[in-house]
């Protein structure tokens, strides 16, 4: 088995980090290429790049040199990547040693099409405590086999990995398509699920991080509001695919029942409700004819939620 990695890494002024993200990168043996896609950087990104003389480093750019978002980056990395092998990273994070060691075993050793680690977090300003607790490590409770794990990360029972900690098979683009580039955030993880319902992915190390996440006052993860709108956004999309794929009533209710639950929070009017259950409930023949109509049918919906709420006395 001959296994070389390209990594690929989008940036937008990234002038900070990216000297760090990229020297880390191509310090792996394994590592064939990195490819960084520099997504119409104005800061001194494409000059910190320039003075970086490896010939394992490949510069890239969306034509007229314009910023069409990291799924777009990306996507333009996978298209123009030579490895049989796939890894991400952010400009703003970086690889720690023998970040491929045991992803290289466990390629060896099983018929697997991807190998998933715990990362880590390095501070560039003081760490307020929660942020300590959710990113010290970046990872999942407990082995998961593989035919189970799209549904656990979901549910989201047994915690979660980042992009960052997975290695993967080229051919798996074949299989789950490129990034989402409707999505302007969650795209990693609407990408990492289609992985886990429709490839063999592998724990490597899950207790020791392979990688650090870079957290700084900037990082898209701290826009709560800018998530919150793309959930709903997020699971539309997951449920789409979901029918599109043929996959079980199972996975295609992990989807539904959580566009619902999110419709209800909002607190939107039954006019509403209705509209969304309309959309939903008619883009398929195989939900239209369902027990799904009745299911998330608003005022069942709505009654079994306020009687969920109701303690006996």
């Amino acid at each position: 088995m001959n296994f070389k990695v390209s990594v690929i890494i989008p940036a937008f002024n990234a002038g900070t980090f990216i000297h760090k993200a990229v020297s880390s990168a191509l310090e792996q043996p394994q590592v064939r290429e990195v490819l960084v896609i520099d997504d119409g950087s104005t800061d001194q990104t494409k000059e910190i790049l320039q003075s970086i003389t490896n010939e394992k480093l490949r510069v890239l750019a969306h034509e007229n040199g314009v910023n069409k978002g990291r799924s777009s980056s990306r996507n333009l990395g996978l298209q123009k990547a030579t490895s049989d092998y796939i890894a991400f990273l952010d400009a703003d994070d970086y690889y720690l040693p023998h970040r491929f060691d045991k992803d290289e075993l466990i390629f060896k050793n099983n018929k697997c099409d991807g190998v998933y680690n715990a990362i880590g977090a390095f501070f560039y300003r003081k760490a307020r405590t929660f942020e300590k607790n959710n990113l010290d490590v970046t990872t999942l409770s407990q082995v998961i086999l593989p035919e189970n794990l799209g549904p656990l990360l979901v549910k989201g029972n047994h915690g979660r990995f980042s992009i960052i900690g997975l290695t993967i098979k080229a051919s798996v683009i074949q299989r789950i398509g490129l990034f989402n580039t409707s999505l302007a955030v969650a795209e990693d993880t609407e990408w990492i699920w289609k992985a886990a319902f429709k490839t063999v992915l592998l724990p490597g190390n899950l207790s020791e991080p392979v990688a650090m996440r870079g957290v700084h006052d900037s990082n898209a993860f701290n826009q709560t509001e800018l998530y919150e709108n793309y959930d709903f956004k997020l699971f539309k999309s997951l449920y789409r695919w979901s029918l599109k794929e043929a996959m079980s009533f199972d996975v295609i209710d992990l989807f539904l029942e959580r566009i619902f639950i999110l419709q209800y929070r909002n607190k939107h009017s039954v006019l509403k409700h209705l509209l969304l259950w309309w959309e939903c409930m008619t883009i398929h023949y195989r939900v239209f004819f369902s027990y799904h109509v009745l299911r998330y049918f608003p005022l069942i919906y709505r009654w079994k939620s306020l009687k969920s709420k109701i303690t006996p006395h």
